[in-house]
């Protein structure tokens, strides 16, 4: 939650244990369903959950990280403005 208030952006912060299995946390802000963004690209997650201002998820390995990643950003419903 620091990092979204400190750059007012949605954030999603990802680390990987030692079997390679990717645990992520995020936030967001007003203008953005995190739930919802997550629901967008559900085929690249093992499990999420969350409501709009936040979400936890798991990632099968570190592999999926940068599909995920760019998911999310290809879907991105925000504006400069928000």
């Amino acid at each position: 939650s620091r990092l979204c208030d400190r750059y007012g952006c949605p954030v999603v912060l990802i680390s990987v244990d030692e079997d390679g299995v990717g645990k992520g946390s995020g936030r967001s802000i007003e203008a953005y369903s995190m739930y919802e963004e997550l629901c967008k690209c559900k085929e690249l997650m093992t499990k999420f959950g969350g409501h709009p201002m936040a979400a936890g998820l798991s990632l099968a390995g570190e592999e999926m990280i940068e599909p995920f990643r760019r998911a999310l950003n290809d879907n991105c419903t925000l504006t400069e403005e928000d």
